[in-house]
């Protein structure tokens, strides 16, 4: 049987990670904030022409839950890292805390993809008044300063690219051990 593969949400508390989830879920969306500990989903998607099993797994951005974070990560086999496009310091903190934690806790190369959420209210005219939001090249730029596998915007009521993002970080992993899978088979039994 084939190794569910694991896909971890990281990222401050309150820049929609779990709303990400549930939108690719289609699930209802939450309106008001309700924080995460440690949450996990069972699914399973199609990539190519195989049934792929995935767990997500919603992590806390609160610090004080660390440590339960970063047991996470050890078991991850990709990581969605996200942060608002409508909040400078969340963007800030994603080379400062995120990254750093990140690579101190996993012992092997996962794939990571970088995710601003909240695109859809970086036009809103209050948050402009507000706050400096987060360019799409402010974010492509931190994607390849932190070596990221990919770099995507999104929102919530743009659930086609809230699939794409899931697609494209489970089938990074899937066709990575399918290559790694090969060379084993091309070494071991020619």
């Amino acid at each position: 049987m084939r190794k569910r593969i694991t896909c971890s949400l990281v990222g401050d508390a309150m820049v929609g990670k779990s709303n990400l989830l549930r939108c690719y879920l289609g699930k209802t969306l939450i309106d008001t904030y309700a924080p995460t500990v440690f949450s996990t989903i069972k699914d399973s998607l199609t990539v190519g022409k195989k049934q792929i099993k995935v767990k997500f797994v919603d992590t806390a951005g609160q610090q004080e839950y660390s440590r339960l974070r970063m047991l996470s990560y050890a078991k991850s086999d990709v990581i969605i890292l996200c942060f608002s496009a409508i909040d400078r310091l969340s963007y800030e903190r994603i080379s400062l805390l995120w990254i750093p934690e990140i690579r101190r806790t996993v012992k092997k190369k996962v794939p990571i993809f970088l995710v601003a959420t909240h695109k859809d209210l970086k036009s809103e005219g209050y948050v402009r008044r507000c706050t400096r939001v987060v360019s799409k090249e402010e974010g492509e730029e931190l994607a390849e300063e932190i070596n990221a596998d990919g770099f995507f915007e999104t929102s919530t009521t743009d659930s086609c690219c809230v699939k794409k993002i899931i697609e494209c970080a489970i089938t990074a992993v899937h066709y990575n051990r399918t290559r790694y899978l090969q060379t084993l088979k091309n070494v071991f039994f020619k």
